[in-house]
């Protein structure tokens, strides 16, 4: 927890740059600088776990050296393709401007933040009246879960930058039409995992 602590700025920013890369329409090099982390994770994870048995700190270690690596990809990109124009007085803070990005970014905030309070309640309440043995299965559990979670993580993700683009040009017509079809696909993916999941049951 130290480690991560000491490195969350990292974390924030891999994160935060990669969406700014998408929305210029270079998703091919968002997916680059994320991939970089996650390969920099397993090879780190392997040297500093396995080679140098850190333990869990190597594992916290490997983490946030790779969401360094993200961030610094991000921010080579960026400046090599965008922000080497912008002027110094671009970044002196502008009270209307840090509005308008509470107004945007209070949706994937809460979109992000949600997730984890739920874990923290649950590995938790696991914690209080099952013991250890409850927070292993439900760990199980939960990995399996997030196949069908991360796919809906996704599609918030993949339209959120977009309902961000059309609120921002005043478009509602699009809005209104991303919203529903987002929402279409939401459904019929949530009820064909449903039905998987039946199925799988009645094995």
């Amino acid at each position: 927890i130290f480690v991560i602590l000491c490195g969350g700025l990292l974390p924030v920013l891999g994160n935060g740059l990669s969406p700014l890369i998408r929305n210029y329409g270079k998703t091919i090099v968002a997916t680059i600088c994320m991939s970089s982390g996650l390969v920099t994770n397993i090879v780190l994870d392997y040297i500093f776990v396995f080679l140098m048995e850190m333990g869990l700190s190597g594992a916290a270690l490997a983490t946030i050296i790779a969401q360094g690596v993200v961030a610094l990809s991000c921010l080579v990109f960026l400046y090599a393709s965008k922000l080497k124009e912008i002027s110094l007085h671009c970044y002196v803070p502008s009270v209307s401007l840090i509005k308008r990005i509470i107004t945007v970014g209070i949706s994937p905030f809460g979109q992000t933040m949600i997730p984890c309070i739920m874990i923290i309640l649950t590995n938790w309440t696991c914690i209080m009246y099952g013991g250890n043995d409850a927070l292993t299965i439900y760990s199980v559990i939960s990995y399996v879960l997030s196949s069908a979670q991360l796919l809906l993580q996704g599609i918030g993700d993949g339209v959120q930058p977009l309902l961000s683009y059309y609120h921002g040009k005043g478009n509602k017509d699009v809005i209104h039409y991303l919203y529903r079809k987002a929402s279409l696909f939401l459904l019929v993916y949530q009820l064909s995992y449903l039905w998987v999941f039946i199925c799988l049951m009645n094995l």
